[in-house]
């Protein structure tokens, strides 16, 4: 399901290679990407969605104030430069229509999403087609079901129809169902089946649907003629395996998906968490592709977000981790950290990388672009930064070799902020100064830190994650991260 959900200005020369980036917007809701497509002329167009409030009071008043427009559509250049825009908006002045997926068909643009309104807990969705000069061309609100709880994920079958994945509210509460709709709206295909929960589905070569349950991780399956649902197959019962919901169809019949696997520890007995690729045969058979695990393993939580490929040699997907959910649920002092992973699918890890530890963060969408790079969408908070406790949307940059090279956002002018890849801690230190990395962009790093005059007064390879700092006099102190011969981070402590 799609859930609605640095700065360390130095006044010597250090070697710094610090990305800054420029949030897509600082208004006072928070919003969020709710999709993003690389056309191929290079230029890309994305939904922009203001935040949906649980406050009835307080959305009919948004609704009021913006005629009811939560997301626009727009088009951008290849350095994200604004070329067109389009409100997404109904006649009714009392719901909004909150736009998550966008399909890319000849001569223009499909737009799906969801309708919300004050007066009801349940859900519509929406068709919008638009050309390629960005004028609406027609738009269709429809439910199959008067308790429709949630209706989501949305693939455009082999017939050019919009197949969903959603939820009744009632009873039973696990009743849940695919539906196909042709663009006008109108209900083609229905079948129910019971799950604790299932977001994720692909349409295979012959036609048939298979539907993954996550919290069970179990498939079934759905014939081409839409007669009913198979039974449930475990896939792996001893293990748990939490899918991002963005699973990838292959030539061969597999489908794809990444996500994150708890194991526990054998000495400890923490939980470790493993990001993982996984492959689904045709014959409901399942593969560990890949596993990587968090620099920081025991971390008392996990996430999962996205995944997307150019090909079989060039596969992306991303988790966060660390317990704090920086979209729904921002923490005063919550730091996380975010993993990227650029995978073939033999297993072999072309490159991983670690970011974040500076704030609150959590991605939500992943385009692998036509260069064999990478866009990540990741919404950042910071108690510091977000006073309004509205949060940032980020466009970040990586290219076929893990390097960040950022795009330049849309939105208004606001302070730079610098990606971390290292985790510096505590800070303020009083003897030691800890690291928390991973991936393979850093393999043998090295500290220097210099006094306020800009004098070099420690030197120290950190590939044991610390560095001893007692002999220190308290003051303030700035710090370059190299990695063979590689400037990774600066930035600035505390020496107690």
């Amino acid at each position: 399901m799609k859930y609605l959900f640095l700065f360390l200005p130095i006044f010597f020369s250090v070697i710094s290679n610090a990305q800054d980036f420029q949030p897509l917007e600082n208004s006072s809701r928070r919003d969020f990407i709710g999709d993003l497509k690389e056309l191929e002329n290079g230029y890309f167009i994305y939904i922009q969605t203001y935040y949906f409030p649980d406050d009835e009071v307080q959305l009919g008043k948004i609704l009021m104030d913006t005629d009811s427009v939560f997301s626009v559509v727009k088009l951008v250049d290849e350095n994200f430069q604004p070329l067109a825009e389009l409100p997404i908006k109904t006649a009714n002045i009392t719901e909004t229509l909150m736009g998550w997926d966008i399909f890319l068909i000849d001569n223009g643009y499909i737009i799906s999403g969801q309708a919300f309104s004050p007066f009801t807990s349940f859900r519509k969705n929406f068709i919008l087609q638009i050309d390629e000069d960005f004028n609406e061309i027609d738009i269709n609100v429809f439910a199959h079901a008067p308790n429709i709880f949630w209706e989501v994920n949305p693939i455009m079958n082999f017939d050019g129809n919009l197949v969903f994945i959603g939820g009744y509210d009632g009873v039973p509460a696990s009743a849940a169902f695919l539906a196909e709709y042709s663009l006008d709206g109108d209900l083609l295909n229905l079948a129910t089946f019971s799950t604790i929960y299932a977001d994720d589905f692909v349409q295979l070569p012959d036609s048939s649907y298979s539907v993954y349950s996550r919290v069970v991780s179990r498939v079934r399956d759905l014939p081409a003629d839409w007669s009913g649902f198979s039974e449930e197959i475990f896939l792996n019962p001893e293990n748990a395996f939490i899918n991002n919901n963005s699973s990838i169809l292959l030539d061969d019949g597999r489908w794809l998906l990444s996500g994150v696997s708890p194991h526990r520890d054998p000495v400890t007995f923490e939980n470790m968490y493993f990001s993982e690729l996984r492959s689904i045969q045709p014959d409901n058979a399942f593969d560990v592709i890949y596993q990587s695990p968090s620099p920081d393993s025991t971390s008392g939580g996990r996430g999962f977000r996205a995944m997307d490929m150019i090909d079989t040699s060039c596969i992306y997907f991303s988790n966060f981790y660390r317990p704090c959910y920086a979209l729904d649920n921002p923490m005063d002092s919550c730091h996380n950290i975010i993993s990227i992973h650029n995978v073939h699918i033999n297993g072999t890890e072309n490159w991983t990388q670690y970011l974040g530890f500076d704030a609150s963060y959590y991605p939500t969408k992943i385009l692998a672009t036509q260069d064999e790079g990478v866009i990540l969408l990741v919404y950042r908070y910071n108690e510091e930064e977000n006073l309004a406790g509205e949060g940032d949307m980020y466009f970040i940059k990586f290219d076929k070799e893990g390097n960040v090279d950022f795009i330049t956002s849309t939105g208004d002018e606001t302070p730079v902020i610098t990606l971390q890849e290292v985790r510096v801690y505590p800070n303020p230190a009083r003897d030691v100064l800890r690291f928390t990395y991973g991936g393979t962009r850093i393999i043998a790093p090295s500290i220097r830190l210099f006094d306020s005059a800009g004098r070099l007064v420690l030197a120290d390879q950190i590939s044991d994650k610390e560095t001893d700092i007692s002999r220190l006099v308290p003051g303030n102190y700035f710090y370059e991260i190299i990695d063979q011969q590689r400037p990774v981070q600066t930035g600035k402590i505390i020496k107690q």
